[in-house]
């Protein structure tokens, strides 16, 4: 009975060992076409290698949202100069001609044209008279003079508004280049994790040899080259889904430039931060300045609002010249015109405006404040972020060399047979994960690095 069961425990283990061969051997094929290997760092290129500056730049030129942004600035600030012409003259040319046998309307041009003769007064040259063509030329000029104080606050308001639209473009084209950080830094920290897990799985294929040659001379029970197996095939799905990110990465930097973007030549992660760059510089976002200036032009509303309380004074200066067919030398006319316009009763609407007015500006200026308080804040904890990012970076590349090597070690004493398997696939485990999270960290320096120039208004 002792060698039957000696028998058919042997039996099991040259079945066992000849399913991992299988699968060893069936594993090799399918994966044969994509071996896996280390990314290559990109060779220098001065003329096509894409940096993240460059890849900015690139962006500032070219990017539709960031086209986009400053068309709809420019379109904000023509609006805005707009107001700045109210005390500006309105000069206007008119000119005409005109043919009829309307009695009335040819008594008045001939008037105008001053022909009138004692024959025009005959009952039938008053009610038939002959068809007859004038012309008529001038110039008119109304110079406005108050209307609600929008002459004397039309610079102010103006210059406000413009500002307004200025910082609104700047704040768009800042989301768009923080976007562009983020799709680059994507596209980099998928390659560095293509890296890492192609070396996890050349780990977890020399583990599942060990394993295989270990088992195969009675050293180790089949479950251990069956958890080997799984390790690899693990660190195998690990590297798969890596690459398919990097590949849709690189779609959308690609979609991002408008051209298309080889892996070769996007650069690595930029340097770090120097100490100069987690200094503030004083400045302000550009939403916070955006309702800076948007309240100082509400203000200057609610002024308004309470001026037009007060008539308006306009006033017009026009000259004339009317002629006929008939007539040598042309008649002028002018007219000179002072009005002034003060409504006494329109149901309390321009009350209501004026306090509607004083609401909006009382509102925009509590907005500044607590905006300003809200965007303090937030830079103060993109720049902790910040140096947090550097020391993660330090703490786990120290973590990542040492888990790497402890991989290593183990690995050789597991094929020494000083090792269980269990300690071993913890150090392989360990290896993969601080391979990851040392990636991750180096994304994130730079990740933190835009945020916080963002957060102070610096990422233009």
């Amino acid at each position: 009975m002792a060698g039957i069961g000696i028998l058919r425990a042997s039996t099991a283990i040259g079945w066992v060992a000849a399913i991992i061969a299988n699968l060893a051997i069936g594993a090799d094929v399918v994966w044969a076409a994509p071996t896996p290997a280390p990314a290559p760092t990109p060779a220098p290129a001065p003329t096509s290698t894409l940096t993240l500056d460059r890849v900015l730049e690139l962006v500032r030129q070219t990017e539709p949202g960031v086209l986009a942004a400053r068309a709809s600035g420019a379109a904000g600030r023509a609006e805005a100069t707009t107001s700045s012409s109210t005390f500006s003259p309105r000069i206007s040319l008119r000119g005409g001609a005109v043919r009829s046998d309307d009695p009335a309307l040819l008594f008045a041009q001939k008037l105008q044209q001053g022909r009138f003769g004692i024959a025009d007064f005959a009952l039938q040259e008053l009610n038939h008279p002959a068809a007859a063509t004038g012309y008529r030329w001038g110039v008119a000029v109304e110079q406005p003079i108050w209307n609600g104080g929008a002459e004397v606050t039309a610079r102010g308001l103006a210059k406000h508004l413009r500002t307004t639209a200025a910082a609104i473009e700047s704040a768009a084209v800042a989301e768009r280049l923080l976007r562009a950080v983020e799709i680059y830094v994507e596209t980099v920290q998928s390659r560095e994790a293509v890296g890492a897990d192609s070396a996890a799985l050349t780990a977890a294929e020399e583990l599942r040899r060990a394993a295989i040659d270990r088992m195969r001379q009675g050293l180790v029970p089949e479950l251990d080259t069956l958890r080997a197996t799984a390790r690899w095939a693990e660190a195998r799905t690990a590297l798969l889904e890596t690459r398919s990110r990097h590949r849709v990465a690189l779609l959308r930097l690609g979609r991002l430039l408008g051209q298309e973007v080889r892996d070769e030549e996007v650069a690595g992660f930029p340097d770090d931060p120097s100490p100069s760059d987690l200094v503030p510089r004083g400045g302000e976002r550009w939403e916070l300045r955006a309702a800076r200036e948007q309240a100082e032009a509400l203000g200057i509303e609610s002024q308004r609002a309470g001026l037009r309380l007060l008539p308006s004074v306009n006033t017009a200066l026009a000259l004339d010249y009317y002629a006929a067919p008939d007539q040598g030398q042309p008649e002028h006319r002018f007219t000179a015109d002072v009005s002034v316009d003060l409504p006494i009763w329109d149901g309390r609407r321009r009350i209501q405006e004026r306090r509607a007015a004083k609401a909006r500006a009382e509102q925009a200026r509590e907005t500044v404040i607590v905006l300003d308080r809200e965007l303090a804040s937030a830079a103060e904890a993109a720049r902790h972020e910040l140096l947090v990012s550097l020391e993660r970076k330090e703490v786990t590349g120290q973590a990542r060399a040492a888990a790497v090597e402890a991989e290593r070690l183990a690995l050789g004493r597991f094929a020494a047979g000083l090792l269980p398997l269990g300690e071993l696939l913890s150090a392989s485990s360990d290896a993969s994960r601080y391979r990851a999270k040392h990636v991750e960290a180096l994304a994130q320096v730079t990740l933190s690095r835009y945020r916080y120039l963002h957060a102070i208004g610096d990422l233009k």
